[in-house]
C-alpha cells in the first residue's frame, strides 16, 4: 500500500511519496513429524518479507484474516507462532513505524511430505580377523533409507558426531547405530539400524573320499556331498561349492 502525502511550503507545492512494501515471501515447509499441535515460528519470514527495509523502523506482523486499516487502527492479535492444522494461509503486514502506514501480503505454511524411515538390519561377515568387528556403510541395509548414522539416539536427534561412510560396529558380533535421512527443507527421520557380524565359515580340509572299483575299470561313481559334514565341521548352516580343477 502507498500513500501519498502533500505538505505546502511558501506556497510551493512538494510531493512527498512514503513508502513501504511486503515482499511477497515462499511458502513456509513445516516437517510432519507426527507431533500435534504444530509449532510453526512465523518469524522465520521477516527477512524475506523486510528486504532491504531497516527493521528497527519498518515492523512485521502475521495475522489470520486479511488486516484492514480498521484492524490495524485497533488492538490486533499479531501471531509469532501458529498452533493450528495445516495448510493454512497467513496475512504478513509491514508496517512504517514513522507513519502508522502499512503493506500486506499473504504465503501459505504446508507440510513437507513425511520421510518415514523404518528400523532395519544390516547383515556383513566377518573380516579376515575372526573377532566379529567389520565394516558397514548404507549399501549393507536390508531396507534402504538412511544414509547418515550415529553412534547414539541423543548424537542423531542433535545431528553431531556423523560417522563416516564406513564405520564398524563396536560390540562384537551385536550392535545398534542410528540411520537418519535429511531433505533439503531440513525435515529429517531417524531409524534404529541393527549391525549383525556373521562369522566366518570354518573349511576343514577333507580326508580323501574313496570307492570301490567293482568291475575293475578304473570308473567309478563319487558322491561328494558325503564329504559335507566333514568340510563344515559339522556345521549344518553353511553350504559348499564344490569347483573341479
Amino acid at each position: 500500500m502507498k500513500q501519498l502525502v502533500m505538505f505546502v511550503f511558501c506556497g510551493s507545492l512538494s510531493i512527498l511519496c512514503f513508502s513501504q512494501v511486503a515482499n511477497k515471501p515462499s511458502d513456509l515447509i513445516v516437517c510432519n513429524i507426527g507431533v500435534y499441535p504444530i509449532v510453526v515460528d512465523l518469524t522465520v519470514k521477516n527477512s524475506e518479507i523486510l528486504g532491504s527495509q531497516d527493521p528497527d523502523r519498518f515492523f512485521v506482523g502475521y495475522h489470520e484474516i486479511l488486516p484492514t486499516v480498521e484492524d490495524y487502527q485497533e488492538i490486533y492479535p499479531f501471531i509469532d507462532a501458529y498452533f493450528g492444522s495445516l495448510p493454512k494461509t497467513f496475512y504478513a503486514s509491514v508496517r512504517d513505524s514513522n507513519t502508522g502506514i502499512f503493506d500486506v501480503t499473504s504465503f501459505v505454511v504446508k507440510f513437507n511430505p513425511s520421510i518415514n524411515l523404518r528400523d532395519t538390519e544390516a547383515i556383513v561377515c566377518d573380516d579376515e580377523t575372526p573377532d566379529g568387528i567389520s565394516t558397514f556403510n548404507k549399501n549393507n541395509l536390508i531396507y534402504s533409507g538412511p544414509d547418515i548414522f550415529y553412534r547414539t539416539l541423543a548424537d542423531a536427534q542433535a545431528n553431531i558426531n556423523r560417522l563416516p561412510y564406513n564405520f564398524t560396529n563396536i560390540n562384537p558380533y551385536h550392535d545398534i547405530v542410528y540411520g537418519a535421512k535429511e531433505d533439503s527443507y531440513g525435515c529429517y527421520d531417524i531409524a534404529i539400524i541393527y549391525l549383525y557380524v556373521n562369522p566366518r565359515p570354518v573349511v576343514v580340509t577333507p580326508t580323501d573320499l574313496e570307492v570301490c572299483d567293482d568291475n575293475l575299470d578304473g570308473f567309478a561313481t563319487f558322491d561328494l556331498s558325503n564329504k559335507d559334514d566333514e568340510i563344515t565341521n559339522d556345521n549344518g548352516s553353511s553350504s559348499i561349492l564344490l569347483i573341479i580343477s
